[in-house]
């Protein structure tokens, strides 16, 4: 009965154990989109853009109007308010709105005459589309929209011309006279300058071509300018058959279009969605994992699963760009070049992928696509790299470059994002950081390991991890507290350099912390090292705590002892520093120097087995050593681990191979001490009570 109780107790005492002090879910670096041609999409903070309309009033007045005050007469101004600015010039009146002061000093009553007809016009659709307006007879008078058409026609002028066809067009469209429409465009504006009041009127014709059937001649009007409107698609679903001959059918219609940038990023982030996963960039995932999910001897590091089955149709959009690219009537045709390598290289033909990019750094493109080129090629670079010492050379002009990127566009809204978010979940709200993280922990670092560079992994990961926070000054307006002193979160041990410190050797560790200190020894080492988080106590503390994973006691001790005092309470785990690992009593409240007096109680242990000769002595040092281990590899976790439970920022997997080597020296000291004495009363004692699942070992 007693043996029942203290294994539920065991239980409950593992379920209340179960936390994971370093955060939340967070994705990996690698899943951060790479593909970017546009401001429009995910990283730029969204803003209307300007009406053209209202832009070109503007360049009448010759820029002596705000746009606000341009809106506010154009779409808000009833018709009496319109009628009364005609009033003002013959009064010379003078106005808080800076579009009609300007028409007022100009004396340009011809403007407003064209303002009052455009807002009748505006007025008497709106009531003529109104199924439940009935009109009087005196109504019909004002409502009649003929007048407007014939005023609109009988213009002889110069300056609005375009203008009062609009307001022709208009009207007659609403009275259902498509032919008339047809005509006055055929006759007034397929010739007119492009404007904005000439892609108004074309989406009115667009739509009669549209409700025709004739889908050409609509999407033809429709694709014009830089806003492709909703009609556009309508007629375009009616003859493409994909998104991609969409594309093809907005190109033919428009080469320059700006929406083709984004059309063709929201499908290659589609593409790289789907190919991205499954990772292998270092992950010690199963060969039966790689063989059901991906190619484990993918350049790119990425499965095939999902991308395999939309294989045709992202090369169909590859091979479109690559002829796209080669059309100099193409606007953006670095861009276009610029799909084509990104959608080779996520094909996984890195060789021709890099020529695609190379060549797309000659194309002309857009400041932003000419940028986010030299990336990618970067990127390609570090996949075919040699991960040695004159790679390291060859990549640093590079680096360099991006960590130059990274703080030239710094802006206040990173900064508010960053204090928010500390990069946690893979937040993205700043490109350059996103893919300075990207080329080094997902595709760098775990290249350096397999070269068995795990030093120089860690110099690349810690100089991104950091690089950002410190140029914020982070750390300066969110100094670390002592727990229960205010706010008890310390983001140092969820960087993606904790991380690797968290799995790589201890000897790995230590030399990366003797290259921070002396500041390395390399260009590459020097530019690194330099940007990477300098602080002993950190190291220290987690030197120590490897060195006790592997019971090197008193190598634990040494570090451990050089971690100032008070340190610990900053650790986002001390909170759990309060049960005994021998068993024997918890704490109420979390223990300061933890990790050091039980490395100190763990290396007296070994000391008394090594030396005392009693062997009822040596056996009981034996048991509570291994009961120490047990105990610091399950319930007083924290001792050994930063987390507990899942935590999908670090290789969980690792605890794992840890714990079960720990369990291994478990039993080695259990045998050892049940074959050092016969005491009948040591074992009872020592295994029932503090380590029962022991107990076959001596039946």
């Amino acid at each position: 009965m007693k043996l029942t109780g203290y294994i539920a107790a065991v239980s409950l005492t593992l379920i209340s154990l179960e936390a994971i002090p370093c955060g939340s879910y967070s994705y990996k670096p690698s899943e951060y989109y790479t593909f970017y041609t546009t401001d429009k999409f995910y990283y730029i903070e969204q803003k209307d853009a300007p009406d053209p309309n209202i832009t070109e009033w503007q360049q009448y007045v010759s820029g002596k109007a705000t746009y606000e005050d341009v809106y506010d007469v154009v779409y808000k101004y009833s018709y009496d308010e319109m009628s009364g600015i005609l009033g003002c010039i013959s009064r010379k009146d003078s106005s808080r709105n800076s579009f009609v002061q300007s028409l007022i000093d100009t004396r340009d009553t011809d403007a407003v005459e064209y303002l009052m007809l455009a807002k009748r016009c505006e007025i008497t659709r709106e009531h003529r589309n109104d199924k439940w307006w009935y009109p009087s007879k005196e109504d019909m008078e004002f409502n009649d929209l003929q007048p407007i058409v014939d005023q609109a026609l009988a213009y002889k002028g110069t300056k609005f011309g375009s203008r009062y066809m609009l307001q022709a067009i208009r009207a007659a469209y609403t009275m259902g006279e498509d032919s008339l429409c047809i005509d006055i465009w055929d006759r007034y504006l397929t010739k007119a300058p492009e404007s904005a009041v000439k892609r108004m009127s074309g989406e009115y014709i667009g739509g009669i071509y549209f409700k025709r059937g004739d889908y050409d001649r609509a999407m033809q009007l429709y694709s014009q300018g830089d806003y492709v409107s909703t009609g556009f698609w309508w007629s375009a679903n009616k003859t493409a058959k994909s998104d991609i001959d969409r594309i093809k059918v907005l190109y033919k219609y428009n080469p320059r279009s700006p929406e083709l940038d984004l059309l063709v990023q929201n499908i290659c982030r589609e593409a790289e969605v789907r190919a991205n996963e499954y990772i292998f960039d270092g992950s010690d995932y199963s060969e039966e994992f790689q063989k059901q999910y991906g190619r484990e001897d993918s350049d790119w590091g990425y499965g095939y699963t999902s991308f395999r089955y939309n294989r045709v149709r992202y090369m169909e959009l590859r091979d479109f760009a690559l002829e796209a690219a080669a059309d100099k009537q193409c606007g953006n045709r670095a861009m276009w070049q610029y799909a084509a390598a990104f959608l080779t290289l996520l094909d996984n033909d890195v060789k021709l992928a890099k020529e695609y990019i190379t060549k797309a750094e000659q194309l002309p493109g857009t400041p932003l696509v000419k940028t986010n080129i030299k990336i990618l090629h970067v990127m390609m670079d570090a996949l075919t790299g040699s991960y040695d010492a004159a790679f390291d050379a060859r990549m640093l002009p590079h680096l360099k470059w991006l960590c130059g990127l990274v703080e030239s566009n710094i802006s206040d809204r990173v900064i508010n994002e960053y204090d928010d978010n500390w990069v946690f979940d893979n937040y993205s709200f700043y490109y350059y950081n996103d893919m300075l993280r990207k080329l080094t922990v997902s595709i760098m670092a775990p290249r350096y390991m397999k070269k068995g560079r795990d030093t120089q992994a860690l110099l690349t990961v810690g100089m991104s991890s950091e690089y950002l926070r410190t140029l914020i000054r982070y750390r300066e307006k969110h100094p670390k507290v002592g727990y229960g002193e205010g706010s008890e979160w310390n983001p140092d041990f969820y960087t993606d350099v904790f991380g690797m410190m968290d799995t790589v050797r201890v000897e790995s560790l230590i030399k990366y912390k003797q290259i921070l200190n002396k500041g390395g020894n390399t260009p590459s080492e020097r530019f690194m090292a330099a940007k990477c988080y300098k602080n002993d106590d950190y190291y220290n503390e987690v030197i120590g705590t490897k060195y006790m994973r592997i019971l090197r006691f008193d190598k634990a001790v040494e570090y451990l002892s050089k971690v100032s005092k008070g340190y610990d309470r900053t650790l986002n785990i001390f909170e759990y520093f309060y049960a005994d690992p021998f068993g024997k009593y918890k704490s109420e409240n979390p223990i300061s120097d933890y990790k050091l007096s039980y490395a100190t109680q763990m290396l007296d242990l070994e000391r008394i087995m090594s030396v005392v000769r009693n062997s009822d002595m040596k056996a009981e040092a034996a048991y509570r050593y291994a009961l120490g281990i047990s105990m610091a590899n399950e319930q007083c976790w924290a001792l050994l681990r930063y987390y507990n439970g899942n935590n999908y920022n670090f290789k969980n997997d690792r605890y794992d191979l840890w714990g079960a080597t720990l369990s291994k020296s478990v039993d080695k000291y259990v045998k050892e001490a049940t074959s050092l004495t016969n005491n009948k009363l040591l074992t009872d004692g020592w295994c029932f009570s503090n380590c029962d699942r022991y107990a076959s070992y001596f039946n």
